[in-house]
């Protein structure tokens, strides 16, 4: 019997695809007669870039899904908790994801045209205040991992040379050549995200993990990844694109 686990790669901010994966899980899941309600995990990665991380933010939450940590997601509280990381967090992203929560345009522009002029900008500039605090709660308390009986989801991936109990949160948020590059297996298969296929990953049918970050805030391609959870050192069932293209 199979043993359904649904992972959504990286959203980055873009929720009408966001709202059509979780429809096309559903439907999925009713089509071909699965027991109990579908098993989803987000793999991190909802705000920044794309326009709309405020909605998506608050589907997730709204939905009760399973999600693990993302570095993107961690800069974005991080950012609301300390001044220190608001440079960081602007530089990767993090004006999107102010804007769809309401920010001044007029400040935002201003830390922009710093950035893109090379000058140091007033971190004051930027209001934090504008994201809910229980949104702030929520993403703090993320799992930087999720473990099932055969696969190991997290968002950017594993040392390969440290067990899946010793991971540290850095590298399950950030790690990039030292795990994409490894050849050998892992106990259980590792589902990912983080690195877009093609791009920062360049190695398209790994067989000792699964990659479903298809860039979404910039193809349009958001991906969905089917998983038998009974089977022994894990399986990828399928892929699910879900693009506003069409």
């Amino acid at each position: 019997m199979i043993n359904p686990i649904y992972a959504i790669g990286d959203v980055h901010g873009c929720f009408d695809e966001a709202k059509c994966a979780v429809q096309a899980i559903e439907n999925y899941h009713l089509n071909n007669k699965f027991s109990d309600n579908p098993r989803i995990i987000w793999l991190g990665d909802l705000t920044d870039r794309g326009p709309q991380s405020r909605e998506v933010v608050e589907l997730v939450m709204s939905r009760g899904d399973e999600c693990v940590m993302g570095n993107h997601d961690h800069a974005m509280f991080a950012s609301c908790k300390t001044m220190r990381y608001i440079t960081p967090w602007m530089k990767w992203g993090g004006a999107t994801t102010l804007a769809s929560y309401g920010h001044d345009q007029e400040l935002l522009q201003s830390v922009i045209q710093s950035m893109i002029n090379g000058e140091v900008f007033d971190p004051n500039w930027v209001d934090t205040s504008v994201i809910p605090t229980d949104h702030v709660d929520w993403l703090s308390k993320l799992p930087t991992k999720i473990e099932t009986k055969n696969h190991f989801f997290c968002h950017a991936g594993i040392d390969p040379n440290t067990p899946f109990d010793k991971q540290d949160d850095y590298t399950l948020m950030w790690i990039r050549d030292e795990f994409l590059d490894h050849k050998k297996t892992y106990p259980k298969l590792v589902v990912h995200g983080h690195s877009i296929i093609g791009h920062s990953d360049r190695h398209k049918n790994p067989k000792n993990r699964v990659n479903l970050d298809h860039g979404a805030y910039y193809s349009g391609n958001l991906c969905i990844g089917v998983f038998d959870d009974n089977v022994k050192g894990g399986k990828l069932i399928e892929k699910i694109i879900i693009t506003k293209y069409g």
